[in-house]
């Protein structure tokens, strides 16, 4: 297949060179019984670059519509190229007929062909903006592909497209939309971006309230909100979550009137909330409301009352008020959970990431397979909260790998805008999402809304096998010197690689340290380790400045 494909590149470069300067000559039909009568591959190459770059603008025309009948793929994909290159109005008509090949390799040379398109000095938007008119479900790919492009790219109308685009049938190209108006970051564009908070789809909104948690969200605020009055529960939840901190008085007023939501997801989002404001008229306002609510609201706001103020009269209405009027109003509320800021922190197992360079450390062998032991209080332990191993594995047990997932994928989709990070897995070996240029260490990249996604995926490939190589995989993470911070996370003791003894590991990893600036802060987590491995990370975080973790 690749002998055949370069042998192709070779003919078509020579034929480029003899066919455009002839190409205005030929008249179109005799062009296309060429095409249709010469079935050799030379005869038709020739006549589809003749025929992408006629003045006559039957010419490209025609080649969009014998595009998807042409079986060759090189032909296909020399198709697209041409009509990119001609450059004209007709070309552009053309070339939306080739935006819905099944082909991985016909789409990737249309993807090029589209960057080349948009960056065209003056060019028309005909391709751009009619490719958005396509709404077939065989046009999807292209679609989305069109929306993910406009965010990697400067073109002053990709934001009008964009918003098009947020408007599509179907909720992949609409959340790509979204995800490069967030990546354009703006403030115009993340307000575009805010529109997908009440999308008819929970799913993308979700996604876009964590996009739009990693932005200054009191800038956000009026358009955020709308998703508290969603239909869905998770995104009422979800939206709190993202506004929690924004001190105003129509929004925690909105706050108050959740906590009697029927979703308990959404009761203790709006409680937390609440509590991160410290609002006392919030409490005033819970009080009046617990006096003529219906006997489920009652409860509802009692619980909150509760979780707010550490006092607990029910759903007694006048011990409330008494209380209130007693000593209520100066009493200390309870304080937040955590720390509130205004959109948000990053935490890795109960610990707030605070570097803006950081590298996650993930073991994946085989015995990360094994079913996820820790116990607190009948529940397991997870990230600082807890879940339920019924639920969270639907009746089935949860494994260690699972939990470290979803506590590093919970993890990047809170880390903030400016903060670079990479993500390694290791067995007996490693594998990096990001490598430095020459291949040999780590590269720390922005925490984009686009690179956010590629590391998520990058987290869901990976699956336990093997066994446990430490030092090579610390090592080749250390030779970013940009990172500043490393989170290393393992179930086992360390049996392969160049050093495997756990002396020599932290040795090793004190005297590289001693050759970087700044240095590397090397946090760990054990899961389920016994007295020596417990030691071992102990020692190897307290020696390089950081700290350890039990799970």
């Amino acid at each position: 297949m690749k002998l055949c494909l370069l042998a192709g590149v070779v003919c078509i470069t020579i034929a480029l060179l003899c066919v455009q300067v002839q190409a205005q000559a030929v008249p179109v039909k005799d062009l296309i019984k060429q095409y249709e009568t010469k079935t050799d591959f030379n005869s038709q190459i020739q006549a589809v670059i003749a025929l992408a770059h006629h003045k006559d603008p039957r010419g490209p025309r025609y080649v969009g519509v014998v595009f998807n009948k042409q079986k060759d793929i090189v032909i296909r994909m020399t198709m697209i190229e041409q009509l990119v290159d001609a450059g004209t109005d007709a070309a552009g008509e053309a070339l939306l007929e080739c935006a819905n090949d099944t082909d991985e390799k016909v789409m990737a040379t249309y993807r090029k062909g589209l960057v080349a398109f948009i960056k065209k000095p003056g060019f028309n938007h005909m391709v751009k903006v009619g490719l958005l008119k396509k709404r077939g479900a065989e046009y999807t790919t292209a679609r989305k592909m069109l929306a993910e492009i406009l965010g990697n790219i400067e073109h002053k109308g990709a934001i009008a497209m964009l918003k098009k685009a947020l408007g599509d049938r179907d909720w992949q190209v609409r959340l790509m939309a979204a995800e490069s108006l967030c990546e354009i970051g703006t403030d115009e564009a993340v307000r575009e971006a805010c529109r997908a908070v009440t999308d008819k789809k929970s799913e993308v909104a979700v996604e876009v309230l964590d996009m739009l948690s990693q932005f200054e969200v009191a800038k956000f605020t009026n358009y955020i909100m709308k998703g508290l009055y969603s239909k869905f529960a998770i995104v009422r939840a979800k939206t709190l979550e993202v506004l929690a901190g924004q001190v105003d008085r129509k929004l925690v007023r909105k706050f108050t009137d959740l906590v009697k939501d029927p979703d308990e997801r959404v009761r203790k989002a709006a409680i937390a909330a609440l509590k991160w404001v410290q609002s006392r008229s919030a409490v005033e306002d819970l009080i009046k409301d617990i006096k003529s609510g219906s006997d489920a609201e009652k409860q509802y706001l009692s619980e909150a009352l509760k979780a707010l103020t550490k006092e607990d009269f029910g759903t007694d209405h006048a011990k409330w008020e008494e209380w209130w009027n007693k000593s209520g109003k100066t009493a200390q509320l309870a304080q937040p959970p955590r720390r509130a800021t205004s959109y948000g922190k990053a935490t890795y197992f109960g610990t707030t990431v605070d570097s803006k360079n950081v590298v996650f450390i993930i073991d994946v062998s085989g015995s990360m397979s094994e079913q996820y032991e820790k116990k607190k209080d009948g529940k397991t332990a997870f990230g600082g909260t807890t879940i339920d191993p019924k639920k969270e594995g639907g009746g089935r047990k949860v494994t260690k790998i699972e939990v470290a997932k979803k506590e590093l994928i919970r993890c990047i989709k809170k880390l903030q805008r400016d903060v670079k990070f990479n993500i390694i897995f290791y067995n007996q070996g490693f594998s990096a999402w990001q490598r430095s240029d020459d291949g040999t260490g780590s590269k720390i990249i922005p925490a984009t809304p686009r690179n956010k996604r590629a590391a998520i995926e990058f987290v869901m490939t990976f699956s336990p096998s093997g066994r446990t190589n430490i030092f090579d995989t610390l090592a080749f993470a250390m030779k970013d010197k940009d990172a500043d911070t490393i989170y290393l996370l393992t179930d086992g003791m360390p049996n392969e690689g160049r050093i495997t003894s756990t002396d020599g590991i932290v040795a090793e990893a004190v005297q590289i340290n001693r050759t970087r600036k700044p240095r590397a802060i090397i946090n760990t987590i054990g899961f389920g380790l016994r007295a020596q491995g417990k030691s071992f990370l102990k020692k190897l975080a307290e020696q390089n400045g950081g700290g350890f973790t039990d799970m």
